[in-house]
C-alpha cells in the first residue's frame, strides 16, 4: 500500500491511495471422498468458522444424507440453503434468498458459504458471498463437470437479469475449490458432454495434446462417467484445469479483455436467451466453437480438416452440431452484445490450428452462413461416411 502526499496542481491539492491485493487459492483434489467422515479436505479449509451451505436441490435430493452426517461430525454449520440449479432460476431472487438466510442465522463476518452444486449453484453462492457484509469467505464444491473444469476455477460469478445472460455478477476470489471426482459417477451423458465441451475449448485455444487424448478416449471417459480405475479421467480432469489457470491467472480481473477462454462465448449466450434457456450451457458454447471455427475455415485460417476433427470429436462426446435456432439474425445480434460486453471489440476467438488461435474484428453475414452450411452438412449422416472414407 502507498499513499502519496499531497500535491499542489490546477486542480488543487491532491492525495493518491494505491494498494496490491494477492489473490491465492487452491484446487483440491482429495484422496477420499469429500464427505466421507475421515476426509479432512473440507473442514481444513473451513478451519472451524462458522458455515453457512448452499446446496443444489438434486446434489441435497443424493448426498444430503452424507451431508448432514459429515455436518454433525465436522462442521459449525449456521443453515443450509437449497436452490434450484437451472439456468433459467439464476436470479437476484435466489441471491437475495441466501443472503436473507445468511442475516436470519447470524452469519459472522468470518464465516464461510459453501457451494455445493454445478455452475449455477456457484455463481449464486460466490454472489451471495461478494455482497453479504461486503465479502464473506466461500468455498466451492463443485459436483458436475463444467463446474470442476470452468466455473470453480476463476473468480467470477453472475447472474441472470433482464433476459440477459450473467450482465450483473462480480470478481469475488474463492478461499478454495474441492474437487471430488466421484460426484460425476452421478451425471447424465449429456450433463457430462456439457463439461467435455469446456475442456475441447481449452485445449482448441491452448493444449493440443489435451485435444488428442479426448479424440482417442472421449467415449470410454463418458461410459465410465469419468470414474476410469486408470487414472486416465484424472489426468484429463488435471491437465484441463491447469491450462485454464495458467490461461486466467495473468488477466483474472479482465483488464485484457481479448481473451482466449472466451472460445465459444460470443454466440452461445444468444443461443441460450434464444432458448429460453433451455439449451444446456456447454451444448451452446460447443455449437459457438465450431460455428467459429466454421468461419475460421472461411477467412483461411485453419483447414477443413481441423473443423471434421471436431466434428469427429463432438459425435464421440454426444455434443450437438447444429440447431434450428442458430439463425443469422440470432448470431449477429449476439456478436453485438458480446461487443457491448468487449468494450467495443468483438474479440472472436478463432481456432488456427489445434492448440493454437486467433481473434477477428470484424463478422458478415456471409461469414455465418458459410459456416452455418459446413454445420448443416456435417450433422448429415451421409457425411460421416464420406469423412470416413477419407481417413479423417
Amino acid at each position: 500500500m502507498k499513499v502519496v502526499p499531497p500535491r499542489e496542481g490546477a486542480d488543487g491539492a491532491v492525495l493518491r491511495i494505491s494498494c496490491r491485493r494477492e489473490i491465492s487459492y487452491s484446487i483440491v483434489h482429495p484422496a477420499r471422498a469429500v464427505l466421507d467422515p475421515a476426509a479432512a479436505s473440507l473442514s481444513g479449509m473451513v478451519e472451524g468458522r462458522p458455515v453457512l451451505l448452499v446446496v443444489d436441490r438434486n446434489v441435497n435430493r443424493l448426498f444430503g444424507n452424507h451431508l448432514s452426517a459429515y455436518i454433525r461430525q465436522h462442521l459449525d454449520c449456521v443453515g443450509k440453503v437449497i436452490v434450484e440449479g437451472s439456468e433459467q432460476r439464476k436470479s437476484w431472487h435466489q441471491v437475495q434468498r441466501i443472503c436473507s438466510h445468511a442475516v436470519r442465522r447470524g452469519l459472522p463476518r468470518d464465516g464461510v458459504i459453501v457451494a455445493f452444486g454445478g455452475g449455477v449453484t456457484l455463481d449464486l453462492a460466490g454472489m451471495a458471498a461478494s455482497l453479504f457484509r461486503r465479502g464473506v469467505a466461500y468455498l466451492r464444491v463443485p459436483t458436475t463437470l463444467v463446474g470442476m473444469v470452468d466455473t470453480g476455477i476463476g473468480i467470477k460469478q453472475g447472474f441472470n437479469f433482464r433476459s440477459r445472460k450473467n450482465i450483473l455478477g462480480t470478481f469475488y476470489p474463492p478461499i478454495g475449490v474441492i474437487n471430488d471426482i466421484r460426484f460425476l459417477a452421478t451425471l447424465t451423458q449429456a450433463e457430462l458432454s456439457c463439461g467435455v465441451a469446456e475442456i475441447i475449448k481449452m485445449g482448441m485455444v491452448r493444449d493440443g495434446a489435451l485435444l488428442a487424448l479426448l479424440e482417442e478416449n472421449a467415449e470410454r471417459l463418458l461410459r465410465s462417467r469419468f470414474q476410469s480405475s486408470s487414472g486416465l479421467a484424472m489426468r484429463v480432469l488435471l491437465r484441463a484445469e491447469r491450462v485454464m489457470m495458467e490461461e486466467l491467472e495473468p488477466n483474472l480481473f479482465e483488464q485484457c479483455q481479448a481473451r482466449l477462454a472466451d472460445f465459444g462465448h460470443t454466440f452461445s449466450q444468444g443461443l441460450e436467451r434464444a432458448s429460453g434457456y433451455e439449451m444446456r450451457h456447454g451444448h451452446a458454447v460447443a455449437l459457438d466453437m465450431l460455428l467459429s471455427t466454421g468461419i475460421a475455415v472461411r477467412r483461411g485460417l485453419c483447414s477443413a480438416t481441423l473443423f471434421d476433427r471436431m466434428v469427429h470429436l463432438y459425435r464421440a462426446s454426444g455434443l450437438p452440431l447444429t440447431s434450428p435456432i442458430m439463425q443469422p439474425e440470432t448470431l449477429l445480434g449476439s456478436a453485438h452484445d458480446a461487443r457491448l460486453h468487449r468494450s467495443g471489440d468483438l474479440n472472436l476467438v478463432v481456432p488456427v490450428e489445434f492448440g493454437r488461435a486467433t481473434y477477428l474484428q470484424d463478422l458478415t453475414r456471409e461469414d455465418l452462413e458459410y459456416s452455418l452450411a459446413m454445420m448443416e452438412q456435417a450433422a448429415d449422416e451421409q457425411w460421416l461416411s464420406r469423412t470416413a472414407s477419407a481417413g479423417i
